[in-house]
C-alpha cells in the first residue's frame, strides 16, 4: 500500500507529507483548493510526464516521493532484474526529481533507473482511475486484456498461445526469407548448370592447352623439323652419300688409329675410352633424331583440329580461368555451389513442413484459449450484472461479444464488451453509453471485480462519483469500501456519502501567508470530519440541518460498513 507521500516545491505545495491508511482513504476540499495539484503530483510519482511548470515559483526543482509497503512478491522478480532490493521493512520508495532544465531524475530505493523502468515498476504498485484511464478502458482493444485478467486459467493458456505464436512466427519469417532468396537461387542454379555443362562438354584434360600448343608448333614447322633432323642424322650417322663422311665413321676411324697408338704409348688409353663413349653417344643421338623425325608428319586435318580445340579452350579461359587447370578447379566449385543451392530448396520443404506443424499446434492452443475465454466471459457477465445491480443498474444487460480474427499472439478472439443500459434497447459497444453516471458505475463494478486479481496494492479514484446522485451514492461508496478490503483505496470526492465511508478522511486547503499561496493537507478527526461533511452538504454554519444530515450520513455509512 501507499504508506507515505512526500511532495516538495510542486506548484502550490511547498512541503507536504501525507501518511495514508491501509483501507479507504478519502480526500475532500473546496474547488480550487489543490486536489488536482495533488493528483498531478501522484501521476508524476507514477512516472507520468513531468512538466517544468510544476516547479514552485522561486524553487530550482520539485520532488515527489511515494513510499509503498510491499505486501506481496508480485513485483519482486522485476525489481530483481533491475538489481533493486527491498528494505528490511519491505519498503519501496519511488522518487521523481523535476529540474528547471526540463530533466527529471528517477530513483527506486535510492537507485537511479530509466524512466521506462521506473514507470513499469510504479504501474505494478498503483492504479489511478481518471477520466483518461476510463476512456482507455472503454476501448475495444482493452477488453480482451480485462477478460483474460479475470481468469488464471485463461492467463496461463494465453501464455502458452503467445509462446506457440512466437515459435510459429519465427519459423514463418525464416521460411519467407528463404523463399525470397529462392527466387534469386533459381536464377543462380540455371546459370551454374549452364556453366557446368559448358565446361563438361569440352572434355578438358589437365594441361591439355600446353600439349596442344606444343603440337601446333610441331605441325606448323613439320617441314623444317624434318630437314633439320635429316641434317643431324646425315652429319652424325648416314652421311650425304657423296664425298663427306658422317661423324660416326670418322670417330670409328679415329678409334682404330688411337688403338694402334696404344702399342706405342699406353697413356692414351683414357682418350680411347672417351672416344669410344662418344661413339655410343653419337649413335644414340642419331637414333633418337631418326625416331623424332618419324613422329613428325605434316597433317592438315590434325592441325585444323588442334587450332579449333585451342580456340575452344581460349573461349573457356576468358570465362573461367587463365589455364585448363584453373577451369577444372572452377568446375569443382560450381558443383559444390549447385549442391548447396539444391540443399536450400530441400530446406524450404523441410522448413515449410515445420512451419505448418507449428501453425497447427498454435491453432489448437488458440481454440483451447477461446473455450476458456467463453467460460470466463459467462462468469464475468454474471458477476458484472450482480455488481451493477448493487449499484442501482439492475435493468442493465451485459454481454461479452466474440468475433474471430486472424491469429495473433493473443489467439483468435476479437473481444468487445456490449451493454444495454435501458430495457428494450439493443446491446451496443461499451463506449456508446451516454450517461456519465452509468459509465462511472460500470467502471466501478469492473474495479470491484478486478481488485484482487491484478497485484495492484493501491487504487486511486478521481471523482468517480461524478454524475451519480441520491441513494446510488451510498451504493457507489459501498463498492469503494468493499474494494478497500482487498486493496488500499484513495478517493478524491465531492460526495459526502462517499466521504462518510472513509477509514481516513483528509482535507486539502489553500492558504495565503505573507502574500504567498500554499496548498496544505490535513487529516481530520471525527469532529472535523463532521463539519467537513456539513460543508460538502452546503452549510457554513456550525449549527444547521446540514450537521444533522452529516451525522445521519456517518451513521448510515457505519451500518452499511458493518453489513
Amino acid at each position: 500500500m501507499l504508506k507515505l507521500l512526500h511532495i516538495k516545491n510542486f506548484a502550490l505545495i511547498e512541503d507536504m507529507e501525507v501518511e495514508f491508511d491501509a483501507g479507504f482513504n478519502v480526500i475532500t476540499g473546496e474547488t480550487g483548493a489543490g486536489k488536482t495539484i495533488l493528483l498531478n503530483a501522484i501521476k508524476v510519482a507514477l512516472g507520468e510526464r513531468a512538466h517544468t511548470e510544476y516547479i514552485r515559483a522561486g524553487a530550482k526543482k520539485a520532488l515527489v516521493q511515494a513510499a509503498f509497503q510491499v505486501e506481496s512478491s508480485f513485483i519482486s522478480d522485476y525489481l530483481s532484474d533491475l538489481g533493486i532490493e527491498l528494505s528490511d521493512e519491505d519498503m519501496l520508495v519511488f522518487s521523481r526529481e523535476i529540474n528547471s532544465n526540463g530533466r527529471s531524475l528517477c530513483r527506486i530505493n535510492g537507485q537511479v533507473v530509466t524512466l521506462s523502468s521506473y514507470k513499469r515498476a510504479a504501474s505494478q504498485m498503483m492504479d489511478m482511475h481518471s477520466q483518461h484511464q476510463q476512456s482507455v478502458m472503454l476501448t475495444k482493444e482493452h477488453h480482451i486484456e480485462l477478460l483474460d485478467a479475470y481468469s488464471e486459467k485463461v492467463l496461463k493458456q494465453r501464455d502458452i498461445v503467445k509462446r506457440c505464436y512466437h515459435e510459429w512466427k519465427k519459423k514463418h519469417e525464416m521460411l519467407e526469407e528463404l523463399k525470397s532468396k529462392t527466387k534469386d537461387t533459381a536464377r543462380q542454379i540455371d546459370l551454374i548448370k549452364f556453366q557446368i555443362k559448358e565446361i563438361e562438354s569440352a572434355n578438358l584434360e589437365p594441361n591439355e592447352d600446353e600439349a596442344l600448343t606444343n603440337e601446333k608448333k610441331m605441325l606448323d614447322n613439320a617441314e623444317k623439323i624434318t630437314l633439320l633432323a635429316d641434317t643431324v642424322y646425315k652429319n652424325l650417322y648416314s652421311g650425304d652419300g657423296e664425298c663427306r663422311l658422317p661423324a660416326v665413321e670418322l670417330i670409328s676411324e679415329s678409334i682404330t688409329a688411337l688403338s694402334e697408338l696404344l702399342e706405342y704409348d699406353e697413356s692414351l688409353s683414357g682418350q680411347l675410352k672417351s672416344l669410344e663413349e662418344a661413339m655410343y653417344v653419337v649413335e644414340d643421338v642419331a637414333r633418337e633424331v631418326v625416331s623424332f623425325k618419324d613422329k613428325v608428319e605434316y597433317d592438315a586435318n590434325r592441325l585444323n583440329y588442334v587450332e579449333m580445340r585451342l580456340s575452344e579452350i581460349e573461349k573457356l579461359k576468358k570465362k573461367y580461368g587463365d589455364s585448363v587447370s584453373e577451369i577444372l578447379e572452377y568446375h569443382k566449385k560450381l558443383l559444390k555451389q549447385l549442391e548447396d543451392l539444391s540443399f536450400s530448396e530441400e530446406n524450404i520443404e523441410n522448413l515449410k513442413k515445420e512451419t505448418d506443424e507449428k501453425l497447427n499446434i498454435l491453432k489448437e492452443e488458440a481454440k483451447k484459449l477461446s473455450l476458456l475465454r467463453q467460460k470466463a466471459a459467462d462468469e464475468l457477465k454474471a458477476n458484472i450484472l450482480k455488481e451493477l445491480k448493487d449499484l442501482g443498474m439492475e435493468k442493465v444487460q451485459f454481454e461479452v461479444g466474440f468475433d474471430m480474427k486472424s491469429i495473433a499472439d493473443d489467439g483468435l478472439d476479437d473481444v468487445q464488451f456490449l451493454i444495454s443500459a435501458n430495457p428494450g434497447e439493443p446491446l451496443k459497444p461499451l463506449h456508446r453509453i451516454a450517461s456519465g453516471g452509468e459509465l462511472s458505475r460500470f467502471m466501478l463494478a469492473l474495479k470491484r471485480l478486478f481488485s484482487n486479481k491484478t497485484g495492484i496494492c493501491t487504487m486511486i479514484f478521481d471523482e468517480l462519483d461524478t454524475g451519480v446522485g441520491g441513494n446510488i451514492l451510498y451504493a457507489v461508496a459501498k463498492k469503494m469500501f468493499q474494494i478497500s478490503r482487498h486493496v488500499q483505496v484513495i478517493a478524491v470526492t465531492h460526495s459526502p456519502q462517499v466521504a462518510g465511508f472513509a477509514d481516513a478522511h483528509f482535507l486539502i486547503k489553500k492558504q495565503v501567508v505573507d502574500g504567498s499561496t500554499y496548498t496544505k493537507i490535513f487529516r481530520l478527526n471525527e469532529k472535523e470530519r463532521l463539519y467537513e461533511l456539513a460543508r460538502m452538504l452546503g452549510s457554513k454554519e456550525e449549527k444547521s440541518a446540514a450537521l444533522s444530515h452529516a451525522r445521519e450520513i456517518l451513521e448510515v455509512s457505519r451500518k452499511l460498513k458493518e453489513n
